[in-house]
């Protein structure tokens, strides 16, 4: 009951501490989780040690102008492509590091919220496909964000299912074998962890998991 009452505290504590900060993020900014502990996306995903390595990505959304509702355009298993309000995505990622980014790019704000919009409703792309219409999360990032030229920030890079010693892991080999379809190693895709190392990706706050 105790660590209970200290977590709810802790995490209404972090709304407090990130409200100037939420209250400060732009169209089309990032908000990056990263477990506390590695799972199987971030097995696989590597990053050069700057920041935790990240398993989610979304796009922020001030719906109703720039005193709006905050909210967060995702792509989740259990829903697809959806607006989740600010405070719950906060409140369902807790054991993970929170990380706020800006896009330092000549990109269009507007037509990338309108882009990702459009989305809204997919399905969820549990096999990361690159060719379906099912969306994951960076995926909705990717296929999102333009430049003022109309044209896609983000390059699509080879997918990753291997582990530091180039072998695609079993976790992955069993997913993709119970369903009768082949690892997608190397093809076409994208992933939390090289969007937030792109150049044009420039953090500016980090909020640590309430719930290690």
């Amino acid at each position: 009951m105790r660590r209970f009452i200290f977590a709810s505290f802790a995490f209404l504590l972090l709304l407090l501490l990130s409200a100037f900060t939420v209250h400060d993020l732009n169209e089309a900014d990032l908000l990056f989780a990263s477990p506390t502990k590695q799972d199987h996306i971030t097995q696989v995903t590597s990053q050069n040690g700057q920041y935790p390595t990240p398993h989610h990505v979304g796009l922020f959304h001030r719906i109703g102008g720039d005193n709006g509702i905050p909210y967060v355009i995702e792509a989740i298993p259990e829903k697809g492509v959806c607006l989740t309000p600010v405070d719950s995505f906060l409140c369902k990622n807790q054991d993970c590091t929170i990380i706020l980014a800006t896009i330092a790019a000549d990109i269009d704000r507007k037509e990338s919220i309108k882009n990702a919009l459009r989305l809204v409703g997919c399905l969820y792309d549990h096999y990361f496909q690159p060719s379906d219409s099912a969306i994951y999360c960076s995926e909705l990032v990717t296929n999102s964000v333009v430049s003022t030229a109309g044209e896609l920030v983000f390059e699509l890079i080879p997918m990753s299912f291997h582990d530091e010693n180039g072998k695609i892991t079993e976790f992955w080999t069993k997913y993709y074998r119970a369903v009768g379809l082949e690892v997608p190693e190397g093809e076409p895709g994208s992933n939390p962890a090289n969007l937030l190392e792109n150049p044009v990706v420039k953090v500016f706050h980090i909020m640590p998991a309430v719930r290690p």
